[in-house]
């Protein structure tokens, strides 16, 4: 399927194994945001997403980009070619033929971008950085109060209302932000896919109550520290230390390493950083009002 955007531009439906191979390579293969990303773990991700599209000016591929009614990302420009902005005002342009509300929002911008959006009028959301850090071996000593078990169905419900009671204190808006039917659709997809032996969720044994989880998965064969949160009341006890470590210490042998991703303004980002994880370049969200 071909669209004309403007000008001499235009947009082809692409093959997601085509679309990943470039991504990789100019996208960002020399941005090291997610650290190192092979071209068939990329495949695997972008195999179970649709609307890859290649952008060609006057008859040559320049770039590419996903979209979904009113949001686009994984945008990548082929060098020499460097016309971004005239390249998003197209994307925009494109959108706007099927939008279904007053907002355009993008992800996965790196900072050298940040100013050409800007003057296209988004506004930056949010940002997050990927941090990786070798596994390891740690000796954990747990408390006797607390009772530990892994993410499943049975204890999905109080994971939810865990997670609402503690995001919706947090500093970053766009977190504080979302209800508790968020996190009850977030966490029917996460227990589906986490991984049991690197996940924690802790127990208050006097109340019964959870009180803290740790839920890793398997992405782009590293595991992948998805969500890291604790009651208010039983923060700076270690909790969270422990939990990675365990699943560091359960990971070691099998996998080299192991990735998060932090949002700026996240107090854990300080806790990633004293367990040696080191972070990777900064990507952000930027919204439209149109």
């Amino acid at each position: 399927m071909h669209y004309r955007i403007c000008n001499k531009y235009t947009v082809t439906e692409a093959d997601p194994q085509e679309f990943a191979t470039y991504y990789v390579i100019y996208g960002h293969g020399n941005k090291n945001i997610w650290f190192p990303t092979k071209v068939e773990n990329a495949i695997e991700v972008f195999s179970k997403i649709k609307k890859h599209y290649f952008i060609s000016y006057d008859g040559t591929r320049v770039g590419g980009f996903i979209k979904k009614k009113n949001w686009f990302g994984f945008v990548f420009l082929i060098p020499p070619f460097n016309k971004e902005i005239s390249v998003v005002k197209g994307i925009v342009e494109l959108i706007k033929e099927t939008a279904k509300s007053s907002t355009i929002t993008v992800s996965g911008i790196y900072p050298a971008s940040y100013h050409n959006y800007q003057r296209l009028g988004f506004q930056r959301t949010e940002t997050e950085r990927i941090m990786i850090k070798p596994t390891s071996q740690y000796y954990i000593k747990w408390s006797n109060d607390l009772i530990i078990e892994a993410p499943n169905e049975s204890n999905r419900d109080q994971l939810t209302k865990l997670y609402y009671e503690v995001y919706k204190n947090s500093p970053v808006k766009c977190i504080a932000d979302q209800q508790l039917n968020f996190y009850d659709d977030l966490l029917k997809e996460h227990v589906k896919i986490v991984e049991p032996k690197y996940s924690t969720v802790l127990r208050d044994k006097n109340t019964n109550d959870i009180i803290a989880c740790c839920l890793v998965f398997i992405w782009q064969n590293l595991p992948y520290i998805a969500d890291l949160v604790v009651k208010e009341d039983y923060q700076q006890k270690g909790l969270g230390s422990m939990m990675i470590k365990k699943a560091l210490n359960n990971a070691y042998g099998k996998y080299l390493a192991i990735r998060l991703a932090v949002k700026a303004g996240n107090r854990a980002e300080g806790l990633y950083y004293k367990l040696g994880f080191t972070s990777g370049i900064e990507s952000s969200e930027f919204v439209l009002n149109i």
